[in-house]
């Protein structure tokens, strides 16, 4: 994911390394595997989720790139599956994607609706607690 990171122009007007730019990831991943396996992921996902909003907001990102990056982890899931695709469980593959794709627009959207908020100067515990109304 990196290097399509530093291939969109847009993304590269913030300057973040690579591992501050894909440090969500491994979480987010974890999340969809669990999701997967039908388990329920619990607030502390959400906060994280809405957290990455938030550093992604002091960081210099529009909403835009918000999706963006959504957009290449997707792109690099797929072609992760592609080279692989003699080797998954066919049975699986639909459902798993789907449960990853999900997984990613969840995180997406709370990281998007912490982000609009950043600019009031509400906390992530000032948002956790209005989205349980």
């Amino acid at each position: 994911m990196d290097k399509k990171c530093r291939r969109d122009a847009e993304l590269m007007r913030v300057k973040l390394s690579g591992a501050d730019r894909k440090d969500h990831i491994p979480e987010l991943l974890d999340e969809a595997v669990e999701r997967a396996r039908g388990r329920i992921v619990g607030e502390k996902r959400r906060m994280a989720a809405e957290r990455h909003g938030i550093d992604r907001y002091k960081q210099g990102y529009s909403a835009s790139m918000l999706v963006l990056e959504a957009r290449l982890l997707q792109d690099e899931i797929a072609e992760c599956v592609r080279q692989n695709l003699l080797t998954i469980d066919m049975s699986h593959l639909i459902s798993d994607l789907t449960n990853t794709w999900g997984t990613i627009v969840s995180e997406l959207q709370e990281s998007i609706r912490a982000f609009m908020n950043e600019p009031a100067g509400r906390s992530v515990h000032s948002i956790s607690k209005r989205s349980k109304k």
